[in-house]
């Protein structure tokens, strides 16, 4: 519960059972009422990043930032798609794509073969007993996301 205080008048709202972007269309209704000061700095630090989250979603509707894993956990489920685009220099590059993310389980095993140029790599994964394998390309564009 977040409760925040606007001349006499108390507003509380209630974020338990909210999902990041419930949160942020609360943000709106929360600034709609004009609630200046909140009773916990940590939720007043919450609401800065919903509102940055906003923003973000707001500028880039239909990109994802994916990542180019090299290790994967057994334990986890991935989905997979080809970046569209990088920004940043290495070693702090960010990739993100405008392509449908893939949903392929739980991660089984890598296998990699060749050298240089000749060189090639694949992951695969399992989903409802269905084995998918996911080859590298050449150009390096293959990237996953941990659901």
């Amino acid at each position: 519960m977040l409760e925040g205080i606007h001349g006499k008048a108390k507003y509380i709202v209630h974020y338990s059972d909210l999902t990041c972007g419930a949160l942020i269309a609360d943000l709106d209704e929360i600034k709609k009422k004009g609630i200046q000061s909140f009773r916990y700095l940590g939720m007043k630090y919450l609401l800065y990043k919903a509102d940055l989250l906003k923003q973000m979603s707001e500028k880039n509707t239909m990109e994802t930032e994916v990542f180019r894993l090299t290790t994967f956990n057994t334990t986890k489920c991935y989905s997979f798609a080809l970046k569209t685009r990088t920004e940043g220099k290495w070693p702090h590059e960010k990739h993100f794509t405008t392509n449908p993310l893939q949903y392929l389980g739980y991660y089984k095993s890598s296998a990699r073969w060749g050298y240089g140029d000749q060189s090639g790599g694949s992951e695969t994964f399992e989903h409802n007993g269905k084995l998918t394998t996911i080859i590298y390309d050449y150009e390096g564009r293959t990237c996953f996301t941990i659901i």
